[in-house]
């Protein structure tokens, strides 16, 4: 049976994440399992010495933001730019975080309208365009956002059919690909189109 290189059996914090989730009835343990999922994936470890060519910082909610208006968890690319004082950001992965409960069809729209709106409401002013994903229990869709005049909904497309699940080894490569195909085009893709 095949099963992630990052995210597996024998990876302890994200199995206690996973069967926490599993097992929640709130949003809490769903965003928590996100915070070690993105922090996992992202992490750049500095070299002693010298900038990296890129970093990312993981921003949750409940640590970050506290208006409400905001997804659960982003992901914000930092760029070195040849000077000590040149650190450009853009925010290149929303991630909206609902609780096992929510997961109906009906849930889903809400969660992906939620969502949209955030992208719309929160992007920052350099970026057009950026990847989302919904995450209701284990499960998680992924998303591409583009900046227009329309609907915040017209705005939004899956980049898969069907949900994936962290609970199904099978399913975490494939999670694996679309975090890593976000890390790795997340910049160019943020400056438009």
């Amino acid at each position: 049976m095949a099963d992630g290189q990052i995210f597996h059996e024998y990876n302890l914090s994200f199995r206690r994440n996973l069967k926490a989730a599993v097992d929640s009835t709130t949003e809490r343990p769903i965003q928590l399992l996100w915070d070690n999922v993105l922090n996992t994936f992202f992490f750049t470890p500095p070299q002693r010495g010298r900038f990296p060519e890129t970093s990312f910082v993981i921003e949750s909610k409940t640590a970050a933001l506290q208006t409400g208006h905001e997804a659960d968890c982003i992901v914000v690319e930092v760029r070195y730019v040849g000077s000590s004082t040149n650190f450009p950001e853009r925010q290149i992965f929303f991630v909206e975080c609902k609780k096992n409960g929510e997961d109906t069809s009906a849930g889903w729209r809400q969660a992906e309208t939620q969502l949209a709106q955030y992208c719309q409401l929160n992007l920052n002013h350099a970026c057009t365009s950026l990847y989302a994903a919904v995450g209701i229990g284990t499960k998680v869709l992924f998303y591409k956002w583009e900046e227009s005049d329309g609907s915040p909904m017209n705005q939004m497309s899956p980049m898969h059919q069907g949900t994936l699940n962290f609970s199904i080894p099978a399913d975490r490569p494939r999670i694996e690909a679309f975090l890593d195909h976000i890390k790795t085009t997340g910049w160019d893709r943020s400056f438009g189109r």
